[in-house]
């Protein structure tokens, strides 16, 4: 059996704006070209991914979706599936990063075989600000 490696990630949540997202991208792909002992993802919101994709490409960070729909195709309103996600160059997705019951009916599945590492969320507290 492969043994897995541990990836630290920064989920970006709902934050940062294009701008902020490009240059917090490039201070870590600078900041972290040695970095070998753990694997580095990050997770900008859904908007961002092929911008930041961009900036971190040639880095060895891992450019991470936030979630993932648990369907392949259809009429999802705002939802994201496996497919589209690596069509921007996403390598790894959160899944089970919840606050609150899942909704009804649905639960997680995994990615297709080879196609997404999946990731699971810990230290969120799951509070809102304010």
């Amino acid at each position: 059996m492969q043994k897995r490696s541990t990836i630290v990630a920064g989920n970006w949540k709902m934050n940062m704006n294009s701008a902020s997202s490009v240059a917090l991208a490039a201070g870590l792909a600078k900041e972290l070209e040695n970095v070998d002992t753990v694997d580095v993802a990050v997770c900008p919101p859904f908007v961002y991914l092929p911008t930041v994709a961009a900036e971190i490409a040639g880095s060895a960070i891992k450019l991470s979706a936030q979630n993932m729909c648990d369907q392949d195709v259809g009429a999802y309103t705002g939802e994201i599936s496996c497919e589209m996600l690596k069509d921007v160059g996403v390598s790894v997705v959160l899944v089970g990063v919840l606050i609150g019951p899942p909704p009804r009916g649905r639960s997680l599945r995994p990615a297709p075989a080879g196609a997404i590492a999946p990731g699971r969320g810990v230290g969120a507290s799951g509070k809102r600000p304010g």
